[in-house]
């Protein structure tokens, strides 16, 4: 073949420029035409490699009828080889013609045609490199120097064939090495779900659940343990057909549970083993950053499935009631706020459903889903700003109404607010400042209206009320930590905004109001080391009672119970003029004017500050009619001027020096005594007035399970008359008369009922 290839004048006749003429010796062109040869060779070999390659792929197909469909003369290809011809249009021509060669000899005499075919090229090739030993000696020897595999083709085929032996050979050893080792270990196969008849879909059973147990029991202290990417695949089915199952508007999945034993152990297994499956499937490795908590390349091939399982958790704590449940689903959510944050859409709905279960649900509830929370905004600063405005408009719209039993949860709220405030002041004072800003607004354009009754209730209300109760425990707390002094510096304005709202409206109907305001400047100044006249305030609030009890008590009017101070913003004639309602106010307001005038008992200036304090209590004693208030008071008013007198004999004893403050810090310490008068006094009432308030609470409780009992019993006559009334209608002969169309205007009429949380849109963080 090569010296067939050599004597065509064609192939050397512009070789390395040389053309043949009559001037040209015969040795230049021996020399030129080896040239030739040898630049053939070269390429040669890269084509005997590649036929090679080509022939070996070729006889490991299967041409037969039955993996091969051919159509119209052509033979069928598969996805995969039309994107292999795409990229090797080598390989494709060969695939094609041998394709069509083998279509016309048929399938049984293919092999048998390809093998005496290379059988003859390789005959041909060896009497080739014969005669050119025999020829050209020369030529011969620098091929054998230079590429020796060429001319050995016999040796080449031995080497392959003892290849493919020892493949062989070494594949068959270590089966059976794995066979030997493994006789006791049966493999675990997937087993096969029934079908239902129904609805066509598979039917989960124990079998399954007992499958993926197996294959997603994780050992903690193996760290090499295969995970199967299948049955995370086949666990994420099953718990979509869990939240189907819950009453989720679904599309139809594969999988249907059919009990509730598998329903509740596949949402066990789910919530356990996936969140650790997860994190093993999407570990970093070892050349990757380590700081990352999740291998992008990893996430990024498995993400439509970590999408699915994430959605349907969230799908799944939207629907379910149980407060058990709810808890169990936040646990699971807890370990995988790691994948949430790698979406910003599933990020943006799990903010949504956590801050809906903080602020509806129960205690239990509420504490989870505030350390998925805490958990969120710790490690993922970017997402705070988005939780912190859903929080705050969750907690607006959920504290309208306030009873003994949501006093805790608010509470729980405000202080679970709090820490999230100081997670990350720098920006929380951004949104403080714009919400307490929004109260002053609704507070200016209520004193602007001169009284309009709309404007006033704008502000008299629980959800501003509850506002303000939550940013002084904000701005309280942020006072002990360093860092948020930015926050704390907001509590001027929060006091100017709790002063408005106390002197909006004088009218007696909010007295109530007027002490929680009262009792916002304690916490304030209590927790703020910063001087707030309270007890100016409070007098204010006493004079106004004295007024109510110089009115004689309504006779024949007797309540059982009145509404509690703690719960309620204002108080109607039907209770002012009891005198249960007098004797709670005047307990309040004594309450309130003794913790203002304990937080100043250390203080020097204590005398110069309750000389108005006394002259209003005077006041109100020589017009108070009744003992039992004449009494309260008056044991008040005594231990005001006997502190008083301490004080003073402690400060004419010692001189005074204001520039030393090394004196004046002993001199605070010396008078913040506990023997002193009127600390004493305060611990006895403390604690008289906790066993009182104790035994209310219980009292309360009481009573509301009675009353819930009997409503309970109202309920059940009530719908069992309901039944009666129905099985009756049904009896009746005739068609039901069928129902009326909406008319349009009926319909516009629906659509103008008032929203009840309209007033939401006054609380976004825009400004007005």
């Amino acid at each position: 073949m090569i010296l067939n290839f050599a004597k065509d004048k064609k192939a050397y006749k512009t070789g390395r420029g040389v053309s043949v003429s009559d001037g040209v010796s015969p040795r230049r062109i021996r020399e030129s035409l080896n040239r030739i040869l040898r630049d053939f060779l070269r390429k040669s070999i890269e084509f005997r490699r590649a036929f090679r390659f080509i022939s070996k792929l070729y006889l490991s197909f299967d041409f037969s009828e039955r993996n091969m469909k051919v159509k119209a003369g052509k033979t069928a290809k598969s996805p995969k080889l039309k994107s292999r011809e795409k990229k090797k249009p080598v390989i494709k021509e060969v695939d094609v013609e041998e394709a069509k060669e083998e279509d016309s000899l048929g399938g049984s005499e293919e092999s048998d045609f390809e093998d005496e075919d290379t059988l003859e090229t390789f005959s041909k090739h060896k009497l080739d490199l014969e005669k050119l030993k025999e020829t050209d000696p020369e030529f011969f020897k620098f091929l054998q120097e230079e590429d020796a595999d060429l001319l050995n083709v016999e040796g080449d085929e031995e080497n392959e064939e003892e290849e493919e032996e020892d493949v062989d050979d070494d594949e068959e050893e270590s089966d059976v090495e794995e066979l030997d080792g493994e006789k006791d270990v049966k493999p675990e196969r997937k087993p096969k779900a029934k079908q239902d008849s129904a609805s066509g879909r598979l039917i989960v059973d124990g079998n399954i659940i007992e499958y993926l147990q197996n294959k997603l029991d994780f050992d903690t202290e193996k760290e090499d343990v295969s995970l199967d990417a299948s049955a995370v695949r086949m666990a994420v089915d099953v718990f979509i057909a869990c939240v189907a199952r819950v009453g989720a508007d679904l599309e139809a999945p594969k999988y249907i549970i059919q009990e509730q034993s598998v329903f509740d152990e596949s949402v066990r297994l789910c919530f356990l083993a996936l969140p650790t499956a997860f994190q093993k499937l999407l570990s970093t490795s070892k050349g990757e950053d380590e700081s990352t908590k999740v291998s992008r390349p990893k996430l990024k091939k498995h993400q439509n499935m970590l999408r699915t399982y994430l959605q349907a958790v969230l799908i799944f704590l939207n629907e379910i009631q149980t407060p058990a449940v709810i808890a169990s689903t936040l646990k699971s959510i807890m370990r995988l706020v790691d994948f949430y944050a790698h979406f910003a859409k599933l990020t943006r709905q799990l903010i949504k459903s956590l801050t809906r279960v903080w602020s509806r649900k129960t205690i239990e509830c509420r504490v989870v889903a505030f350390v998925c929370m805490s958990r969120l905004v710790k490690d993922y600063p970017q997402h705070f700003s988005a939780l912190y405005k859903n929080a705050y408009v969750a907690f607006v719209s959920n504290s309208k109404v306030v009873t003994n039993e949501t006093w805790p949860l608010l509470q729980f709220m405000h202080r679970t607010y709090a820490e999230l405030t100081l997670q990350n002041p720098g920006q929380a004072y951004r949104f403080a400042f714009v919400y307490i800003r929004q109260t002053a607004v609704h507070l200016r354009n209520a004193m602007i209206g001169k009284g309009r009754k709309d404007l006033v209730y704008s502000v008299y209300n629980w959800q501003m009320i509850q506002c303000i109760y939550l940013w002084v425990r904000v701005v309280a707390k942020a006072h002990s930590v360093t860092g948020a002094e930015s926050i704390a510096e907001l509590v001027y304005p929060l006091v100017q905004v709790i002063i408005g709202m106390f002197r909006l409206s004088n009218a007696p109907t909010f007295l109530p109001l007027r002490f929680h305001c009262c009792q916002l400047l304690i916490q304030l100044q209590a927790s703020c080391a910063t001087f707030i006249p309270v007890l100016r305030y409070a007098t204010e609030a006493l004079e106004e009672l004295g007024r109510e009890l110089k009115r004689k008590p309504s006779v024949g009017k007797t309540v059982t119970k009145i509404p509690d101070i703690e719960c309620t913003l204002r108080i109607s004639s039907q209770y002012s003029d009891t005198p249960q309602w007098r004797k709670a106010a005047c307990e309040y307001i004594f309450r309130t004017m003794m913790q203002g005038a304990h937080l100043l008992a250390s203080q020097a200036g204590f005398p110069d500050v309750i000389v108005p304090v006394n002259h209003a209590i005077s006041s109100l004693l020589s017009e108070l009619k009744n003992a039992d208030y004449a009494q309260l008071f008056r044991g008040l008013q005594s231990k005001l001027r006997e502190h008083s007198k301490y004080i003073q004999d402690i400060l004419k004893k010692k001189e005074i020096r204001l520039n030393d403050e090394v004196q004046v810090l002993a001199i605070r310490f010396h008078l913040n005594s506990p023997d002193s008068p009127l600390r004493a006094y305060y611990r006895q009432w403390e604690h008289v007035w906790k066993m009182k308030h104790q035994a209310l609470t219980q009292s309360s409780q009481a009573e509301s399970k009675v009353d819930e009992k009997k409503n309970a019993k109202k309920r059940k006559a009530v719908e069992n008359a309901n039944k009666k009334e129905m099985e009756k209608e049904e009896e009746v002969i005739g068609a039901p008369k069928k129902r009326k169309k909406a008319t349009p205007a009926a319909k516009k009429a629906d659509a103008s009922i008032a929203d009840t949380f309209a007033d939401l849109s006054a609380w976004s963080d825009e400004e007005s």
